[in-house]
């Protein structure tokens, strides 16, 4: 039910599968990693299973004729952080960093906050009558305890991770990513953001003050990646929204670089491009506005998108 979930909210839900020592111990997937499935599962107290939690607290049972139902009303329910994440990775090692940008737009009054990282894989043989595992969690990073972090509104955090894949035991082209920020004081997970590793990917995150007045400068970094053994050539192409507006191309004429963007990176490679944004003295009424970077071929062919949002001052 849960793969259906994933593949309907397809972008918007982020899912991971911690596997428990019953009702076998002779899981594949327990017994990879029984420290940290132990320590999750415990974490939420699960006594049964299938058993889902939604956001990390809204408790879905083993109802799973519910469970979508769920996963849509926490779809609108607002949250006061966004995550992007960048994936620096060394083909020659099967080693990395993990960076977690986090952004907070709202106030946070959730307290005891940590970012917490899954390395899942999926369309792994099954056992215990399952024909295949999906999302099943193969690593935390650093560990299931994660890393602490304070973070108010209109500042930016980075959480940062190491992390080393198991080629012997994973299948490099069902490997995911999925970080979260989490409140150890109810459960609360306050956002989430899936990527996959291998494919080129695009990570836009604000370098600077997520507010900003007229007149002033949005400063960001795009972080084009190329997680594959071929070099890729393409666009980075960037749009801006008011809230609840449309989404537009943003004039050239408001950035340090041309907009769409052309290049190429190296297979295995990435390049972080250095963006500012200039915010007009008139025409961007006061509010929040997300702005977002594509890859691919402009206009229409769109490999992957990333945005976060910020806040133009009177």
């Amino acid at each position: 039910m849960l793969d259906k979930i994933l593949e309907d909210h397809a972008g918007r839900v982020s899912v991971i599968h911690y596997h428990t020592w019953w009702p076998s111990r002779t899981d594949p997937m327990y017994l990879y990693n029984t420290v940290e499935n132990a320590a999750r599962v415990n974490y939420y107290g699960a006594d049964y299973t299938p058993h889902a939690w939604f956001d990390g607290d809204v408790d879905g049972e083993y109802l799973s004729s519910t469970w979508d139902a769920l996963a849509t009303a926490e779809e609108s329910v607002s949250s006061p952080i966004q995550i992007n994440l960048n994936i620096h990775h060394d083909h020659a090692s099967n080693t990395g960093t993990i960076e977690a940008v986090v952004s907070a737009t709202e106030e946070i009054t959730n307290t005891n906050l940590h970012a917490r990282f899954a390395i899942i894989e999926s369309h792994v043989d099954g056992a215990g009558g399952f024909t295949e595992f999906n999302e099943a969690m193969r690593d935390m990073l650093p560990n299931a305890t994660g890393l602490p972090i304070s973070i108010s509104k209109g500042e930016v955090v980075t959480a940062n991770t190491k992390y080393t894949l198991d080629m012997d035991a994973y299948d490099w082209d069902n490997l995911d990513l999925v970080a979260f920020v989490q409140s150890d004081k109810g459960h609360r997970v306050l956002q989430a953001a899936m990527k996959p590793f291998p494919g080129p990917h695009c990570a836009l995150s604000p370098t600077g003050d997520l507010q900003v007045s007229k007149g002033g400068t949005l400063n960001l970094a795009a972080l084009v990646t190329n997680h594959t053994g071929r070099t890729v050539s393409g666009n980075l192409w960037l749009t801006i929204a008011q809230q609840g507006g449309a989404e537009t191309l943003i004039d050239a004429g408001m950035l340090n670089r041309p907009n769409p963007l052309s290049g190429s990176v190296s297979a295995w490679d990435e390049q972080s491009v250095p963006l500012e944004m200039s915010v007009p003295m008139a025409g961007m009424p006061p509010g929040l506005y997300s702005i977002k970077g594509y890859i691919g071929k402009y206009p229409n062919q769109k490999v992957e998108f990333s945005f976060f949002d910020f806040e133009v001052q009177r």
